[in-house]
């Protein structure tokens, strides 16, 4: 008898950890679509970055040849002045 009962106090036991593993797995099933969608923005994210990357860079040589141009133009103003 007292061995029937520690059997049937095991299977309990088994059983609610059966549950609780079920609702783990429905709960990463859930999950799972959201971290593909975190993974999918943090892809698109990156391949922006990668676009906007040489596209700064662009800015910032057209910004430099703008400030030299302004440097020159000055520069030929000063030697016109000291000239005269």
């Amino acid at each position: 008898m007292e061995v029937r009962e520690k059997v049937f106090a095991q299977l309990g036991r088994v059983e609610e950890e059966t549950n609780r593993l079920a609702i783990i797995q429905k709960l990463e099933a859930i999950a799972d679509p959201t971290r593909k969608e975190v993974f999918a923005i943090r892809k698109k994210i990156d391949a922006v970055n990668r676009e906007l990357k040489p596209l700064g860079h662009n800015c910032l040589k057209k910004e430099y040849k703008e400030a030299l141009e302004a440097f020159n133009g000055k520069s030929r103003e000063k030697a016109q002045l000291v000239k005269n």
